[in-house]
């Protein structure tokens, strides 16, 4: 469990399972719901099959709007890779904190400064690390998250390429995950208060309403644990 976020909205709690095979998921999600079963009134789940992140505009003093270009995506027919033990011990030390430094990654891993530069490099030139992100305290920033899923129609269409394109280039929406399940898609918007947030949904709702059915949004307001791969590589 690599991601838990607490929330006032349409959810409580949320959290996400990342594993090498749906059915080690499923084996950790019964047995979260066989210990906690009494503490959930309801749950939803849903299996992300594309990811993208993108540049937070509102921190720019230039606007973005119109750059569409991810700076991460994950999804899709890839291949896979094999990592060595030190490939995995390096990402693991980068997993936990982006910003350390090679030696200390190379005490950690016990090995070189050398060896670990060069796993990075290759790490890097393979697309495993496509950009390092850092994690805000949304509410000193003055920009709290909200975690908004979506349920969309024409999913295969030029108008929800459209509307890919319009999340993308908007500064405040920060992520874009299309799912699998009852919605098909969540995005990760950060803006400075309800008004805006308001503003926002409304010219959603204005321009793309032959796509998006349905808007259902969640203040964040604790971020426990946020990883983009677990801590452990099985």
């Amino acid at each position: 469990i690599n991601i838990v976020m607490r929330g006032d909205g349409y959810w409580d709690l949320h959290f996400t399972i990342s594993t090498k095979c749906i059915f080690r998921a499923v084996e950790i999600f019964d047995a979260f719901q066989s210990r906690f079963s009494e503490s959930i009134a309801q749950y939803e789940t849903a299996i992300s099959v594309g990811f993208s992140q993108f540049a937070r505009g509102y921190l720019c003093t230039k606007r973005i709007i119109g750059d569409s270009k991810p700076l991460a995506y994950t999804g899709g027919e890839v291949e896979e890779i094999s990592l060595s033990e030190t490939e995995r011990k390096v990402l693991a030390c980068l997993n936990e904190n982006g910003r350390r430094s090679y030696s200390e990654i190379a005490r950690k891993s016990n090995v070189s400064r050398e060896v670990v530069a060069y796993a990075i490099r290759k790490l890097e030139r393979l697309g495993v690390i496509q950009s390092y992100a850092i994690l805000l305290n949304q509410e000193k920033v003055g920009f709290p998250r909200h975690r908004v899923l979506l349920r969309l129609a024409h999913v295969e269409s030029e108008r929800f390429k459209e509307f890919f394109e319009y999340c993308s280039g908007n500064g405040n929406i920060v992520s874009f995950l299309k799912l699998f399940g009852n919605w098909q898609a969540l995005i990760d918007i950060e803006i400075a208060n309800r008004e805006e947030l308001r503003s926002l949904f409304r010219e959603i709702m204005n321009h793309y309403s032959d796509v998006v059915l349905q808007i259902e949004n969640t203040q964040v307001y604790s971020i426990d644990a946020f990883r983009d791969i677990p801590a452990r590589l099985e």
